[in-house]
């Protein structure tokens, strides 16, 4: 493995695409709120009023987005 390889293998390591870890979102959290809103397709105010209003509950979020 030649240098250029083992900076490419290093950098490969160390991104991770991000994927939520529990079951609640936290629109604190500017990336996991930018990735909630590309994944259920809102605005990040739309979505922090359905926080809001519901609570962080990943299902519940769902379920009022569908409701709506």
């Amino acid at each position: 493995m030649d240098a250029i390889e083992y900076a490419n293998s290093r950098v490969a390591a160390q991104i991770r695409i991000r994927k939520p870890a529990h079951r609640n979102v936290d629109i604190k959290d500017r990336d996991e709120l930018m990735m909630w809103c590309r994944r259920l397709g809102v605005t990040p105010f739309q979505l922090c009023s359905v926080v809001d209003r519901v609570g962080n509950e990943v299902a519940s979020v769902k379920n009022a987005l569908r409701a709506r």
